[in-house]
């Protein structure tokens, strides 16, 4: 299993592998014997000490880790409400600090591009799949690559508190106007869909 630090707050370009005793191991970089000889070069060492002060504040804090889910859930009514805004996974159990939904009919590369000229920093996609023209392997897995083409993501952190939707808004995104509520969720194992949040808090 590998890890990346930035991934819990820590430094960039470090990175951790957790391997068992049986796994076979080929060298990435040749010369000295660092890293148990299967990547030479000097060790960085404060990137290190940065992850793995990174590692004990992330597990520290880890039963508050979804409280990042409440700008996450504003924003997604605030979209469905005022676009017509497709969300990925509602009602299921997701990571609290991301938000991917949809806006059929505006390609991810247009909004994207908007946005960044308002100043308004979103992605079409995770970064490690960045340069890539096909589907996204998540909306692919739910059974939506038609919708991947007109995808945003969102991400916030321990200081996000405005929601996105009001950002949007007002930076003057072209598919936040008046329209339809709709949401896309993942269906559970026996092929229900989880309960529809929204349906209750109109009850």
């Amino acid at each position: 299993m590998s890890l990346s630090a930035h991934k819990v707050g820590g430094p960039q370009g470090v990175g951790a592998l957790i391997a068992g005793p049986r796994a076979r191991l080929s060298r990435q970089i040749h010369g000295g014997g660092q890293e148990r000889g299967l990547r030479a070069g000097t060790e960085n060492v404060p990137g290190i000490a940065g992850f793995g002060a990174a590692a004990d504040a992330a597990v520290r804090d880890l039963p508050h880790a979804m409280d990042q889910a409440a700008w996450r859930d504003a924003a997604a009514m605030r979209l469905q409400d005022e676009a017509e805004v497709t969300v990925a996974g509602e009602g299921v159990v997701r990571l609290p600090g991301t938000l991917s939904f949809v806006c059929e009919g505006f390609s991810s590369e247009l909004q994207v591009m908007a946005l960044d000229l308002a100043g308004v920093m979103v992605s079409a996609g995770s970064a490690c799949s960045s340069g890539k023209v096909t589907p996204s392997a998540v909306w692919t897995a739910m059974g939506l690559a038609d919708l991947a083409a007109c995808s945003l993501r969102v991400s916030g952190g321990w200081a996000t508190s405005r929601p996105i939707g009001s950002v949007l808004r007002t930076r003057g995104w072209p598919p936040m106007r008046a329209g339809r509520r709709t949401s896309v969720s993942w269906r559970r194992p026996d092929g229900s869909r989880p309960p529809d949040r929204r349906a209750r808090r109109r009850a």
